[in-house]
C-alpha cells in the first residue's frame, strides 16, 4: 500500500542537485509548475473581478515589493477563479503521461497534484528591456497520485502491474522566464499578453515512489522494484519527471495567460 501524509517526509535522501531541463534559452513553446507560472499573476493581481487584494501596487522593477506580494497571495490564487475560467491549483488535475521508451510502457492517468500552495517565493522580477519576467521558488513537496498500468521493462528487467501510483518530489527548486508583450485590448486598455517561456525544474530532495499492487502483489518482486527506483531516484527523474511538471506548469500557464489578458494594466502596477 502506498502510504502519505500530508507534510510528513518518510524518506530522507543526501542533498544533490539534478537539472530537469536545461535553464536555457531553447525555443520557446506553449507549454509551461510547476507551480512558478502563478507567481508572474500574483504579483499583477489587483483587480476587482478577482478575490486576490493588494493594499499598495508595486513599480514593475521593485523586485522587493513584487516578491513580497507574491508571497502574501500565493494560497489565494490557488483556490482559482471560476469567474475568469481559472482552475483550481491546488489540488489540480493533470492528464494522463504515457511512456513508451526504453523498454518500459507505462500510463498513469486520474492525476492529482497537491503541494504548491506551499511555495516559498524566493525572487520575483521584471526586466523592461527583454520584455521578461523571472521568477524563482522552492515547494517543500509536490505529490502526484493516479491510477496506473505498466509492463515492458525497467532497467532491464521485467516489470508489471496496475493499481494505484504515488509520487513525492521533495524540494522543488524552479526557475521561470516568461516573455510577453504589452498590448491594447478592444477597450483601448493596455493589458499583458503572455507570449512563450522557458524553465528549469530542478530537486534538492530526491523522490518517493510507490506503485500498488506491482508484480501482482508479489512482495519480494514489488520490495525490489521500488528499492530500485527509489535508491535511483536522479535517474527516473531525468528521464520521466518532466512529462509531470510540463502538464503541471502547462494548466498555470494556461490560466494565468487567461488572467493577464483579462486586466487593465493600470489597474495592476505602476509602469
Amino acid at each position: 500500500m502506498c502510504l502519505y501524509k500530508a507534510g510528513e517526509a518518510k524518506i530522507i535522501y543526501s542533498i544533490h542537485h539534478y537539472v530537469l531541463r536545461r535553464p536555457t534559452f531553447q525555443k520557446m513553446s506553449e507549454v509551461t509548475v510547476l507551480g512558478v507560472g502563478t507567481l508572474f499573476l500574483l504579483f499583477f493581481s489587483f483587480s476587482n473581478s478577482s478575490s486576490i487584494v493588494f493594499q499598495k501596487k508595486c513599480c514593475l522593477q521593485d523586485s522587493a515589493c513584487l516578491t513580497e506580494q507574491a508571497r502574501s497571495i500565493l494560497k489565494t490564487f490557488m483556490e482559482g477563479d471560476a469567474e475568469l475560467g481559472i482552475e483550481k491549483m491546488d489540488k489540480m488535475s493533470i492528464e494522463p503521461v504515457e511512456i513508451n521508451k526504453n523498454g518500459l510502457i507505462f500510463e498513469d492517468k486520474n492525476l492529482e497534484v497537491e503541494g504548491l500552495q506551499n511555495s516559498v517565493i524566493s525572487n520575483v522580477s521584471v526586466n523592461l528591456n527583454f520584455k521578461a519576467i523571472v521568477i524563482s521558488s522552492l515547494v517543500k513537496s509536490v505529490v502526484i497520485t493516479g491510477d496506473y498500468t505498466a509492463s515492458g521493462s525497467l532497467f532491464g528487467s521485467p516489470v508489471f502491474g496496475d493499481g494505484k501510483s504515488l509520487k513525492k518530489f521533495n524540494g522543488v527548486k524552479m526557475d521561470i522566464v516568461f516573455l510577453y508583450d504589452i498590448e491594447k485590448n478592444k477597450d483601448g486598455n493596455d493589458v499583458v499578453n503572455l507570449k512563450s517561456h522557458v524553465y528549469s525544474v530542478s530537486l534538492i530532495g530526491g523522490v518517493y515512489q510507490c506503485y500498488e499492487n506491482a508484480f501482482n502483489n508479489d512482495k519480494e518482486k514489488s520490495d525490489q522494484l521500488h528499492a530500485m527506483i527509489n535508491d535511483n531516484w536522479s535517474i527516473i527523474f531525468y528521464t520521466y519527471g518532466d512529462l509531470y511538471f510540463s502538464k503541471i506548469i502547462a494548466k498555470i500557464f494556461s490560466g494565468l495567460k487567461i488572467f493577464l489578458a483579462s486586466q487593465n494594466l493600470k489597474d495592476m502596477v505602476n509602469y
